[in-house]
């Protein structure tokens, strides 16, 4: 079969953490006992880890992509689809196997060589081979429970936000060049690929959502009329935030 030239960017909606790179960077290098009590520990977990993430990368990741590819071609066989499918678990795989050869020394940073071994012993033990293989799965219903609570909690910040701002002057699309209305669809379907639709799923400007094989997502706004316009320096702007679709897009 040839292989079909497909770049895939995956984007994981993510939780940013407060932390400082730079300040991990400038630590100094793990000294030697704590470095090969890591590479003992990552010897013990890497394999479980590994096959693990990169079954989960492909299930979520899958469906979108296999999407787009059948969009761009329609013929495309169930056969082929297969074999793509297969190459891009391994991709998953060797990313992730890559990545594991960083992660001795930096478990090594911030744990003790004695502290090393005694989880290296914990997950030799059948509890602790089974913490390796549920745990990731607790992280994803976790994940999936806490996502629309902050969704929510989001929208009722920026519905008192906006009570308390009424009283301030509110800068008027008019002063800009206004580009047009927002359409969702068209940042759903570049973000997540295929026939990804736009979905209100509430009665404010907060209220779209893309409905991907993963399920609703959010929408960044701004980079939403940068890509239907091709503008970088176009952001949106709402004009009543009580009327969802009251959205434009303004060249700054």
């Amino acid at each position: 079969m040839k292989t079909l030239g497909i770049l895939v960017l995956i984007a994981a909606a993510s939780v940013a953490i407060p932390y400082d790179i730079s300040q991990a960077v400038a630590q100094s290098a793990a000294s030697p006992e704590p470095l090969q009590a890591a590479k003992e520990l990552v010897s013990v977990i890497s394999a479980r880890m590994i096959s693990d993430i990169a079954a989960r990368i492909t299930a979520q990741n899958w469906p979108s992509v296999e999407q787009a590819m059948r969009d761009r071609h329609p013929g495309v066989d169930a056969a082929t689809l297969a074999e793509l499918r297969k190459e891009f678990e391994q991709l998953q795989i060797k990313n992730t196997s890559d990545s594991m050869h960083d992660l001795p020394g930096i478990y090594a940073r911030y744990f003790t060589a004695q502290e090393l071994r005694d989880m290296t012993a914990f997950y030799r033990t059948p509890t602790g081979a089974k913490t390796l293989t549920v745990m990731p799965q607790v992280t994803v219903e976790f994940t999936a429970n806490l996502m629309p609570r902050m969704q929510a909690n989001y929208a009722e910040f920026t519905r008192a936000a906006a009570d308390r701002l009424q009283r301030f002057p509110m800068g008027s699309a008019s002063s800009n060049h206004v580009l047009g209305s927002l359409d969702f669809s068209v940042y759903c379907r570049a973000i997540h690929g295929g026939r990804t639709p736009a979905r209100l799923v509430g009665n404010d400007i907060n209220g779209w959502r893309c409905v991907a094989a993963s399920g609703l997502q959010g929408i960044n706004v701004d980079d939403a009329c940068r890509r239907q316009y091709g503008n970088s320096n176009a952001t949106a702007r709402f004009q009543n935030f009580n009327d969802p679709n009251s959205w434009v897009c303004v060249n700054q």
